[in-house]
């Protein structure tokens, strides 16, 4: 027999607190309220002689009657990859010490016009010029608009698409629980084998739901990935365009492995773009600012930000250059780019030092790498740096 009892205290079971002791189970309907959409759930509290899970599950009620989403578990049982993955934008994979391991999450951070779904769509690019399976979930633009986007750069996503390489899911976050997006993933993954998956953004799923519930859409989310080896990105938009921004509100940064930063900052008196790898989970990184560009091909990284302090907190100060840096530049104005680097490094394990300094250029011009004159005004530029002669830097 079914006994139905209307109770509008969530606490009760029955009307006169009686009818839960006398029978052999209850199942507890509920329906509420979370940003002005009806959830309604479902959760056995009592089952006699059953064994049963007394998790919350939500449910619908269509045409075809009630409609439970099953929840999502997993486990911390997922291998951990050696391998490395390339990200896809020129200099960001050295910034990442070679790339991210395969199966891990990462969290790019930005503000809006940043290039982070720019910056995305090359990670999957990336992917499926490897034939890998790739899925691209967007809670924010449609897959028309993101194919439009594509194209801008010259990338021809719906070719992949069409060979089945590519999928898109594309879905308003509030037109469905949380539990139906995870469902959804969970059986394209499963279904195309998926190697790469970018989310498109955590921000609108956080805009929809509590945060309680947000932190476990994120934690089950990453989990489950990492369970299938997805190297998975998730974009999140940061509230401010310039300056310091708490990334920690919701705890994302100990739920993903690494932290890419975009940011707008403030030199030589115009906007340019800065990015900044925060963290790499088991592996080295690089700590230096650089500044990036949104070109025709995509996201280009450049030099490292030199000569400014205070970009991370939004108030850029030009500072001095150090010895180091100005002797540094002597050595690449002589000898070039990536020459003039490798030999300042070697140059400088015997110290700075004007001696050290001038042993190591007479060694250059004796394997005839630079002229007697071009060693001459480096040993003079050298010496100016040394003893703090303004060298016209």
């Amino acid at each position: 027999s079914v006994l139905i009892s209307e109770v509008h205290d969530v606490d009760r079971f029955s009307v006169y607190d009686v009818e839960e002791f006398i029978s052999d189970g209850i199942i507890k309907l509920r329906q509420r309220y979370i940003k002005d959409k009806l959830r309604r759930t479902l959760q056995i509290v009592k089952m006699r002689g059953v064994e049963y899970k007394p998790d919350i599950y939500s449910f619908k009620i269509d045409k075809n009657g009630v409609k439970l989403f099953p929840m999502m578990r997993t486990s911390l049982s997922y291998i951990s990859s050696e391998k490395k993955v390339s990200i896809g934008a020129a200099g960001l994979d050295g910034m990442c010490n070679g790339g991210v391991f395969e199966g891990s999450s990462t969290l790019i951070a930005g503000p809006t016009g940043s290039g982070k779904t720019v910056l995305s769509l090359q990670f999957i690019l990336n992917g499926l010029k490897n034939n890998e399976n790739c899925l691209y979930v967007s809670f924010e633009e449609s897959r028309d608009q993101l194919l439009r986007s594509a194209r801008g750069f010259g990338w021809n996503l719906e070719e992949y698409e069409k060979q089945g390489l590519l999928t898109f899911l594309c879905e308003s976050p509030e037109n469905g629980y949380l539990e139906e997006h995870l469902i959804a993933i969970k059986n394209i993954v499963e279904n195309e084998e998926v190697k790469r998956c970018v989310i498109d953004s955590l921000t609108a799923i956080a805009d929809v739901y509590p945060e309680i519930d947000f932190r476990d859409f994120v934690k089950k989310l990453t989990n489950y990935l990492k369970l299938k080896n997805v190297t998975s990105f998730m974009i999140s938009a940061t509230s401010t365009f310039m300056g310091s921004e708490v990334l920690t509100d919701s705890r994302l940064s100990t739920l993903t492995d690494n932290i890419i930063l975009l940011r707008y900052i403030e030199t030589r008196g115009e906007l340019s773009r800065m990015v900044a790898v925060l963290k790499t989970r088991g592996s080295d990184m690089e700590k230096t600012l650089r500044e990036y560009e949104i070109t025709s091909e995509g996201i280009m990284v450049g030099e490292p930000i030199s000569n400014y302090e205070g970009l991370m907190a939004g108030s850029s100060r030009k500072i001095e250059k150090s010895k180091a840096e100005k002797i540094r530049n002597g050595f690449v104005k002589t000898l070039g780019g990536k020459e003039g680097i490798y030999s300042f490094e070697e140059a400088i394990k015997g110290g700075l030092s004007q001696a050290s300094m001038d042993q190591y250029i007479d060694s250059l011009v004796f394997k005839d790498q630079i002229t007697s004159e071009d060693g001459r005004k480096l040993k003079e530029h050298i010496f100016r740096v040394l003893e703090n002669i303004d060298s016209g830097e």
